[in-house]
């Protein structure tokens, strides 16, 4: 079964560059999915602190903590931190289950 479009939100988690550095401590965050055939991923969220250099380093994964257990994970294809460092929209890749 396949969903046409998809919203997931939540609170904390993290941009992390290489798998392991913290390059964007996030705060309140939506992902949501548009409708086939683009299918595409897209990550608005409110920043509570990023490291700039980091954030343009390759490669990102969007990370955040699963309701149950476990924990989200999507690698980032594109990420855009706003001039004030207080929100981003990223375009996600498919999430790694």
């Amino acid at each position: 079964m396949f969903f046409r479009t998809l919203a997931i939100r939540g609170v904390g988690g993290a941009i992390l560059w290489g798998g392991l550095r913290t390059a964007v401590d996030v705060g309140t965050w939506n992902i949501a999915r548009s409708e086939p055939p683009e299918a595409k991923w897209t990550l608005s969220a409110r920043v509570r602190r990023v490291d700039r250099f980091q954030a343009r380093q390759r490669p990102l994964v969007f990370t955040a903590p699963r309701f149950g257990g476990g924990r989200w994970f999507w690698p980032i294809r594109e990420l855009n931190v706003n001039l004030d460092g207080t929100s981003l929209v990223a375009v996600l890749d498919h999430p790694e289950q």
